[in-house]
């Protein structure tokens, strides 16, 4: 049976598959390009080699889990259940914070805040390379995870990673702080389906409609801040003008919000000590 062939049953009973996804699979699993599968008739055998990873991805399950990895900013990472599969919003206002970075001081201590597979500190860590930095999740597996990845990378020499919640097992101050937090309120009815079935809730959802790991973070963060130390959160594209209120009430000098691939507000970046918004038109 060729791939098309194949597609053409699977979607008959499972409509909502992506047909992108599938032909991703195939690839990954057979090493070849979705050209070279194209019209191929492909054996029994063969069809029985990738039929349980088919069958987990019709069922919803996330293709970064099935695959164990996940790109993010043209390098692979490790992904397991233990953490949440990084997005491309996540993604795309990190790689505009990088690029926009410019001239300025890069910082020699980072801290990332529920770092899960460590993508937003590896990231950065690999754009200056004279930093330090410190991942903290309350998930053991992900900090097991993320050590990996940094493994993989060649970083272990400049990267650490704790098991804390938030900032109770953390010390010292940082230039750079880092944080993708739980931010979906329990009662959100748009929250994807395989994300609710297939991902770490702590990692997605939070108390007082989102809000509570923001609360929580700024209340004990300043004394971890160096002057002038940038602090960066993503949130909810509705829950911005909220979060910059309590950056603000914190003792941050200027928020400027940086946007996701559809345009939604997705992050803010704040700087301690200084005033005026140095990065990005507030939008």
């Amino acid at each position: 049976m060729t791939p098309e062939a194949y597609w053409r049953t699977l979607k008959k009973n499972h409509p909502d598959l992506s047909e992108q996804e599938y032909w991703f699979l195939l690839c990954d699993v057979w090493g070849c390009s979705r050209a070279h599968l194209i019209g191929k008739e492909i054996s029994t055998i063969e069809w029985a080699s990738i039929t349980s990873k088919i069958e987990r991805l019709a069922q919803g399950e996330p293709l970064a889990y099935i695959l164990g990895y996940v790109d993010f900013l043209d390098c692979s990472y490790q992904v397991s259940k233990d953490v949440l599969v990084p997005r491309s919003d996540t993604e795309w206002w990190m790689a505009t914070l990088l690029q926009q970075w410019g001239e300025r001081d890069h910082p020699a201590h980072i801290l990332d805040l529920g770092t899960g597979s460590g993508v937003l500190l590896l990231s950065a860590l690999r754009h200056f390379p004279q930093a330090k930095g410190l991942g903290v999740d309350i998930d053991p597996g992900a900090c097991a995870l993320a050590y990996r990845n940094a493994k993989a990378l060649q970083l272990t020499d400049r990267a650490s990673f704790v098991e804390s919640h938030w900032l109770t097992n953390v010390s010292g101050t940082f230039d750079l702080v880092l944080c993708n937090p739980p931010y979906i309120a329990h009662d959100d009815e748009e929250v994807e389906w395989r994300a609710k079935h297939y991902e770490p809730a702590h990692a997605l959802f939070a108390e007082q409609q989102g809000m509570e790991a923001f609360v929580e973070i700024l209340a004990t963060l300043p004394v971890f801040l160096k002057p002038s130390s940038y602090v960066v959160f993503e949130c909810g594209h509705l829950q911005a003008q909220a979060v910059r209120q309590l950056m603000m009430q914190a003792g941050c000098n200027g928020v400027d919000i940086l946007h996701d691939g559809a345009g939604h507000q997705r992050a803010l970046m704040g700087r301690w000590g200084l005033h005026g918004n140095e990065f990005f038109p507030m939008a």
